[in-house]
């Protein structure tokens, strides 16, 4: 599904110029387009979409039905109806329950069930007393209700029948656009009230209920995504995001009119329908940022497409550039070709949240370049991520064959062993364990015996960094934190910051050395990354905790990262010693810096004079841009 589909938005508008549009593209200067329009007076209160996202129907508070198709998740402009009928005395909620199978709640309490194809009513049942407001159907075969009177009811739909009912609540006070909406990630079904509450039910847990108060006075426009819940007010105006489990708001902002309606606009952005008739987009990135506002419109309602296709049509999407993505890379790893262009790859799938994948092309990689140690490393964390199952079977062989390489035929045996134990004939693994019996290092014992081809320096350390690395315990430098990043609008470089830095430190005589640039690898959330750090060490001796920053460009000036850091270079720990004696240096002094207040005021100073700097730095060079710049931005 491309960005421009993902943002459909289809709006229903009242009496003035009743009539079912849609946008497509959501910037400032998009006009929406007319699918049908409708006689006066006949104010569009009800939207549905079919499951599969090829059929759209509008409902009138005059009772006018009509479904139009969809191709692409688009109509066409003035399309012909597929569909029209009247359910009176007026219908303000729809639902559909299959692509062919529309459910209309009448002002009359009843919902009626309709065939799109055979253009007749199959069934009706009487549902409420005072009018039905609100209709969403869970899966195939449960339809929920809100009625007049006050009540919420799931029905069967098998046997027509209703298998719960609420206690009585309050009902919003416009309650023919009362919300009714489900989040698949929590199970929990809601609706808004006329007191400001949420009201859920817990639907994996026998219904069980409870309230949330969200706003101050009504309320009635709510919608459920993947990971938040969007409420907006009808009388305190505030617009509130929300996580799927319900506890705290995320964000707050203030909405600039009551709102009617909230719908998803794609799975990153909502659009809000105001009293008079405007709407706006708002983006959701963890906060609520506001986007365009379409004015004139006198819109009633409106809907995007359902949350759980627009995740289909997206993973179905981000597989197949997956696929692509992991194709191309195995074509460079086999040419040994543009390292590059494999980073790109790796990091790109990476941020698509596809890291199994990239750790496979970074150990094939590490394998091409004969990088046995960057490989096991790759290789240990596939084996991790994957778990016990039979989808980690190829990574685990790759792993033993690995460490029969190494020389650590124990290792690889344990591997090979761990393979039979999900699948007892898988490959040759058998026979690689009974091959292994045999191999002379089986016999060593570690705490009497010498490896004589450990006894050459070069390989006593690959040793020492390879048991490091398989104890998964600490490597050569331990990132401990990385803070929360922050941004600036004029592009700064790594020795400008240095620089800054280091005489801010400098003035403040504090307790450290003169910031400087050092170059390192880092191995951080499965991705290794090549990147120059302001390093600040600290003056006292045999102390390892240091701070660094990255500073990397962006499309709107620079991002800086704070890291603190446990150094265990620092510790000038002796090469001559054991892995298990070097691993518990470590750890004795990881245990007496992490929690002493010397480390905790050290590290909060040095951040609060680093980060000083740079704001002075961005001031200056903002100075100078604008006088270059003659009144342009900032650079």
């Amino acid at each position: 599904m491309s960005s421009d589909t993902e943002t459909i938005v289809f709006g229903g508008s009242g009496s003035k110029d009743p009539s079912l549009r849609m946008w497509s593209k959501l910037s400032e200067d998009a006009k929406p387009l007319v699918i049908s329009k409708f006689g006066c007076d006949y104010s569009i209160y009800a939207l549905a979409i079919s499951p599969s996202g090829t059929r759209i129907a509008a409902g009138t508070k005059q009772g006018l039905l009509r479904v139009h198709a969809l191709s692409g998740f688009r109509a066409s402009e003035n399309s012909p109806e597929l569909f029209e009928v009247f359910h009176l005395p007026g219908v303000v909620s729809l639902a559909f329950c299959a692509d062919d199978i529309l459910a209309s709640g009448g002002l009359d309490g009843k919902i009626k069930f309709w065939s799109i194809t055979e253009k007749e009513r199959l069934t009706e049942i009487q549902a409420h007393s005072g009018g039905i407001f609100a209709l969403r159907q869970l899966g195939s075969l449960v339809l929920a209700s809100i009625g007049g009177d006050n009540v919420l009811r799931l029905w069967d739909m098998d046997t027509l029948k209703a298998e719960y009912e609420s206690d009585s609540f309050e009902l919003p006070k416009i309650r023919g656009l009362t919300s009714l909406d489900y989040s698949s990630a929590s199970g929990l079904l809601m609706h808004p009230s006329g007191t400001g509450d949420i009201h859920l039910y817990d639907l994996q847990n026998n219904f069980a209920k409870h309230t949330i108060h969200a706003h101050e006075g009504n309320f009635c426009a709510l919608a459920c995504g993947i990971e938040y819940t969007v409420t907006a007010g009808l009388d305190d105006t505030t617009i509130k995001l929300w996580p799927a489990s319900m506890d705290e708001p995320l964000a707050e902002v203030a909405a600039p009119l009551g709102v009617l309606a909230v719908s998803w606009a794609g799975t990153g952005s909502v659009m809000t329908t105001y009293t008079d008739g405007s709407s706006q987009i708002w983006k959701l990135d963890g906060r609520l940022s506001p986007g365009p506002r379409f004015n004139n419109l006198d819109l009633r309602t409106t809907i995007g497409l359902p949350v759980d296709l627009m995740t289909r049509n997206l993973l179905n999407a981000d597989r197949q550039w997956r696929d692509k993505k992991v194709t191309r890379a195995k074509e460079i790893i086999a040419d040994s070709g543009n390292r590059k262009e494999i980073a790109d790859i790796i990091e790109g799938l990476c941020q698509r949240g596809a890291s199994i994948e990239a750790m496979l092309i970074l150990a094939d990689a590490a394998k091409a370049q004969n990088k046995p140690l960057w490989e096991l490393e790759c290789r240990l964390t596939l084996v991790k991520e994957l778990s016990d199952d039979s989808t980690a079977l190829p990574s685990l062989y790759a792993l033993g064959k690995l460490l029969q390489r190494l020389k650590e035929p124990k290792l690889a045996q344990d591997r090979f062993k761990k393979i039979l134990q999900i699948d007892w004939d898988y490959f040759d693994v058998n026979e690689q364990i009974a091959g292994l019996e045999s191999d002379s290092l089986m016999q060593l014992c570690p705490e009497k015996d010498v490896r004589g081809d450990l006894m050459k320096k070069g390989r006593f350390l690959q040793e020492l960094e390879k048991h490091t690395i398989l104890n998964k315990k600490f490597s050569w430098r331990s990132v401990i934190k990385i803070e929360k990043a922050f941004a600036s609008k004029v592009r700064l470089s790594n020795k400008d910051v240095a620089n800054s830095a280091s005489t801010a430190i400098e003035k403040s005589k504090s307790d450290a050395c003169s910031a400087g640039l050092e170059q390192v690898l880092l191995f951080y959330r499965g991705r290794l990354k090549d990147i120059t750090w302001v390093y600040i060490l600290s003056t006292r001796n045999n102390f390892p905790i240091t701070f660094a920053l990255e500073i990397h460009s962006t499309t709107r000036g620079s991002e800086i990262i704070p890291y603190k850091i446990f150094d265990t270079k620092q510790l000038n720990i002796s090469a001559e010693v054991s892995a298990n004696e070097h691993n518990q240096q470590v750890e004795n002094a990881w245990n007496q810096f992490r929690s002493s207040d010397g480390t905790k005021d050290w590290l909060n100073n040095i951040y609060s004079i680093s980060t000083e700097s740079i704001k002075k730095l961005i001031r200056k060079k903002g100075v100078c841009g604008k006088k270059r710049g003659k009144g342009g931005g900032v650079y």
